[in-house]
Order: structure tokens, then C-alpha cells, then sequence
């Protein structure tokens, strides 16, 4: 494996790390933890493009590397369909959560939200 592999590869581990962090954090209603990890997911992100970029080949070309990108785009489609569906059921009566709570929720759909659409969190190969 090149230098260049490796340093894709091992930023792609540490952002699947980052999650599957997400989804206990998603699933555990933890919203202080959430905006942390969505935070490191940020800068995790930004160093698997700048590895992608350093790679003389489309990841995907390497059979290896593509399950990891398929397994990491399931990961990250499921923890938004997650996230979206938290959202759905709590915002809207409060639920069982705190006003706090619930504005924290709000922040992060929106930062969850315009991040993936300006692309710098929407991760694809």
C-alpha cells in the first residue's frame, strides 16, 4: 500500500470512528455529544478529501477502499434518515424532551442541514 493509500485509508477509519460515534449519540438522544462529533466529523471530512485528492487513482478502483467508501455512505445515510426521524417525532409536541433540548435539536438539524447541502459535510467518492 502507498503512502497516499494509507493516509486515505486510515482518515476514512477515523471518520467511520466518527459514525458510528454519531449514531449512539443519535440514538441516545446525547444532543451535547451529537454537536461534538458533528463538529469532528467536519474536520475529519476535510482530511479525507485532502487525502482523496493526493491519490494518483479513484478510490473506488480499489476494491478494498470501495467496501469501506459503501460501508461509510450507508453509515451516513442511515444516521441522517435517524437524525431526521428524531427530529420529526420531537420537535414538532416537545415530546419528552426540554425546551433546551429542543432548540438544541433545531441548531443541529441546521447545521446537519446546510452543512450537507453546501457540501462540505455530504461525503462521496
Amino acid at each position: 500500500m502507498s503512502p497516499e493509500e494509507k493516509a486515505f485509508s486510515d482518515a476514512l477509519e477515523a471518520y467511520e470512528v466518527l459514525l458510528h460515534s454519531e449514531t449512539q449519540a443519535i440514538v441516545s438522544t446525547d444532543l451535547d455529544k451529537l454537536e461534538q462529533i458533528i463538529e469532528g466529523k467536519d474536520q475529519a471530512l476535510k482530511l479525507v478529501l485532502s487525502a482523496r485528492d493526493a491519490l494518483p487513482f479513484d478510490p473506488r478502483d480499489n476494491p478494498d477502499l470501495e467496501v469501506t467508501l459503501d460501508r461509510i455512505l450507508k453509515i451516513q445515510s442511515r444516521n441522517s434518515e435517524t437524525l431526521n426521524n428524531l427530529i420529526a417525532r420531537s420537535v414538532p409536541d416537545g415530546g419528552d424532551l426540554t425546551t433546551e433540548d429542543n432548540s438544541l435539536i433545531r441548531k443541529i438539524r441546521t447545521t446537519y442541514l446546510s452543512q450537507d447541502t453546501n457540501g462540505v459535510r455530504s461525503f462521496e467518492v
